[in-house]
């Protein structure tokens, strides 16, 4: 309706322009024709009025000439111009009343559209209940069959079948509030992995809440999972090849062992979340992503982006770094990084804490005291809990003897500075020591920064049998008294590090079995 009425339009004002643009040079031309054959006096153009002398036997008469070009103009100049202004004001007004008639009719135009798209919304909304409605029925006539009810063991293979083949078909028109509905009702009858065999690939999860899932081994493909809610979800092992997790929250996920590659996780949650022996390379984008305290030993992350990622306090041992973007990105008090690595991450951009990790040359003369003990508990558990200054250490303390312990600068590995108390002979001391990882993941240094012993504790850290062992070693440097004295302190260092080494392995076996 509004084209052929501009169209219309356009025509009239393109036909007023060529007859103005005609009109002008034919009226030209004949006044120049009309001065060149007639004068100017016809005109009135140059002044005074033209007369005519008649002459006769007795007189002579002269009359007025008829009404030159000028007189005319001037007798029509009020006329024409109250025609055109009529004339320009009715086009004025007429364009006015086309322009409120199209405006109402697009108005018009846009409700009905606007009512008809409401409408198909609705009946598309009721539409996607009655499916989801009728599945949950059909499923669960299924669960409650007597006889191989969906999800026994051993399991019916044509009523799986049949689960499956209904799931995937409903999952694909459904909205995302109510996939994600139909999938907390399959997880709570425990036959989400039945039903959906697994594979959650292409669906349109948006904003979804999954949080606690169990989709641990699922394949979720090309999936669209952006600003959904997997906290502490179970993900160990599952492929998210192309995945959208943008703003999602994955905050405390487990995501060992999961295949993230080209997986978009820009300004994610990933706090606290366990992403031990992930693959989150080639092209997985984690610009912005939140992975404070994350779990990333042994995790590799090749080619990956993490510009503006803060990576502060994650926990980084053995983590493969390959070809990554580290513009901006926060390692200040992660675990596990060697200096070089600190020194060239910085390189590219990336806030670490260089702290220092050159220990000072060791006192000649000084006694060695020792213990050693294999725990049963595995290495990477018993490391970070000798390298954990605000949770870990203080609990493998003998409290009789070592208490008070404060953190004055960082908290894990390498950088910290401690202060603690400590019980000899009766008395009681204040020692002050800075922390050093000559070996990251293997080797702790603790030195004496203002004390009278000048002690140096190192905390040797090997595996043993298949990895779930370690062999432990505490061994310290220090200046001692004379004598019996010195005796009577080298013996109380052994009993106190004997009974360290208990306290350790048991703080270490509660700390693996929290992170699986």
């Amino acid at each position: 309706m509004l084209k052929p009425r501009l169209r219309q339009q356009q025509k009239r004002h393109w036909l007023f322009v060529s007859i103005v643009c005609v009109s002008v040079p034919i009226v030209l031309a004949a006044m120049v024709y009309a001065v060149i054959t007639f004068g100017w006096d016809w005109t009135g153009f140059v002044g005074g009025y033209s007369k005519v002398t008649v002459k006769s036997a007795t007189e002579d008469k002269e009359y007025l000439a008829t009404k030159t070009l000028w007189d005319w103009m001037q007798l029509l100049l009020v006329p024409v111009m109250l025609a055109i202004g009529g004339f320009w004001l009715n086009q004025v007004q007429k364009a006015r009343e086309e322009r409120t008639a199209t405006q109402r009719s697009e108005a018009e135009r846009k409700a009905a559209e606007k009512r008809a798209q409401i409408e198909r919304d609705i009946a598309a909304d009721n539409q996607r209940e009655a499916a989801l409605q009728a599945y949950i029925d059909k499923i669960g006539e299924l669960l409650l069959r007597e006889q191989e009810p969906l999800g026994a063991s051993p399991g019916n293979p044509q009523a799986e079948t049949i689960a499956r083949a209904r799931t995937v078909t409903v999952l694909q028109i459904l909205d995302p509030n109510r996939c994600a509905s139909l999938l907390q009702f399959l997880s709570q009858a425990r036959i989400l992995r039945v039903c959906t065999g697994g594979d959650l690939s292409g669906l349109n999860l948006r904003k979804a809440n999954l949080a606690q899932f169990d989709l641990s081994n699922f394949k979720i493909h090309h999936t669209d999972l952006s600003e959904a809610n997997l906290s502490e979800a179970h993900l160990e092992g599952a492929s998210l090849r192309d995945a959208s997790l943008t703003r999602a929250n994955l905050s405390g996920a487990h995501l060992s062992g999961a295949h993230l590659y080209t997986t978009g996780l820009s300004e994610a949650n990933l706090s606290e979340a366990h992403l031990e022996g992930a693959t989150l390379g080639w092209g997985v984008k984690l610009i912005g992503a939140q992975l404070k305290q994350a779990y990333l030993n042994k995790a590799h992350l090749n080619k990956a982006d993490l510009q503006r990622a803060n990576l502060s306090e994650a926990d980084l041992s053995e983590a493969h770094f390959s070809e990554i973007d580290l513009d901006e990105a926060d390692l200040r008090g992660a675990k596990g990084l060697t200096e070089k690595q600190q020194t060239d991450y910085q390189s590219r951009g990336a806030l670490v804490d260089l702290a220092p990790s050159t220990l000072p040359p060791a006192r000649v003369g000084q006694f060695i005291v020792k213990a050693a003990a294999v725990l049963n508990a595995r290495p990477e558990d018993v490391y970070a809990t000798i390298a954990d200054y605000q949770q870990g250490h203080p609990n493998i303390l003998p409290k009789e003897r070592l208490y008070d312990l404060q953190v004055l600068e960082g908290g894990y590995g390498a950088g910290t500075q401690i202060r603690f108390k400590v019980k000899v002979l009766g008395g009681e001391k204040t020692v002050y020591q800075q922390v050093y990882e000559p070996e990251p993941g293997r080797v702790l240094v603790e030195q004496d920064t203002d004390s009278a012993y000048h002690a140096r504790t190192t905390y040797t850290v090997t595996p043993g049998e298949q990895d779930q062992k370690a062999k432990v070693e505490i061994s310290t440097m220090m200046d001692t008294s004379r004598g019996l004295e010195g005796l009577l302190e080298r013996f109380l260092i052994r009993w106190v590090y004997r009974k360290e080494l208990k306290l350790l392995e048991g703080v270490a076996q509660k700390r693996g079995t929290m992170q699986r």
